[in-house]
């Protein structure tokens, strides 16, 4: 792939949300759906599913998408749920969010958005660590 054309910028939408019902939050086919709804809502493409239901309750759910990756961990019984949308690319990752916040109505939420992706690489020359940095994140020779 030529790196041209292949844009490694990103949007992160982050949420915390408090207040959702302790089923919906403990269902896991329930928020399977509604998570991938919300990918295809956002133009977003869904490549696998795996949902992790936890006992006595809870669950962790990831969406591996063409774009990246949608992620919803719970904690019912705090009535808690955590919501990670990250794409690059095409896809609008506050749609997505969006319409998760309209299906789990929670009583309150917190929504950050952060830009990530590839920008210039440091002078690592700057930096006085306890290990040595050549042997972290280094292409093959």
């Amino acid at each position: 792939m030529d790196s041209k054309q292949f844009n490694t910028d990103g949007s992160l939408i982050s949420i915390d949300l408090w207040g959702s019902e302790l089923e919906v939050l403990n269902d896991p086919s329930f928020l399977g759906h509604q998570a991938q709804l919300a990918a295809e809502k956002a133009n977003m493409q869904v490549l696998a599913i795996s949902i992790v239901p936890f006992k006595p309750q809870g669950l962790s759910l990831a969406l591996i998408l063409g774009e990246s990756h949608l992620t919803i961990h719970t904690s019912p019984e705090h009535q808690y749920a955590a919501i990670d949308v990250f794409t690059c690319g095409k896809g609008d990752p506050m749609v997505a969010a969006i319409y998760l916040l309209e299906v789990l109505k929670p009583i309150d939420f917190s929504i950050k958005k952060s830009e990530r992706g590839v920008r210039p690489l440091i002078n690592r020359d700057r930096f006085k660590t306890d290990f040595e940095l050549e042997e972290v994140n280094h292409a093959p020779r």
